[in-house]
């Protein structure tokens, strides 16, 4: 991105001009709480999402599981304590709609 602290990529962002003089086989991404890989050529570029807050519309956690013997990258979903998190954020002041956003992954 122009701006590597604060900027967004997204899957569809990605192209081969994007990653052209990127020297890395494998680029990790984060930010967007999106999963996502994709391979571009000799290229492995992931985003394993998130533990919580998920923008994805799933609601589980997301993290890589990367291969690097197989040059391989797989999405995991799992389960977690959804309310006992949200009640943690209520419990601390945040606004109410960031504990909502869980149940929904947005």
């Amino acid at each position: 991105p122009t701006d590597p602290i604060n900027g967004y990529v997204y899957e569809d962002d990605i192209n081969e001009s994007f990653i052209k003089d990127l020297p890395y086989h494998i680029i990790l991404m984060g930010h967007t709480h999106i999963p996502f890989v994709k391979r571009i050529k000799n290229k492995l570029i992931i985003n394993a999402g998130a533990v919580g807050q998920s923008r994805d519309k799933n609601p589980k956690a997301s993290f890589a599981l990367l291969d690097l013997e197989k040059f391989d990258c797989e999405i995991v979903r799992v389960k977690y304590d959804i309310k006992a998190a949200a009640e943690k954020i209520i419990k601390a002041g945040f606004p109410r709609f960031l504990a909502q956003r869980l149940f929904l992954g947005v």
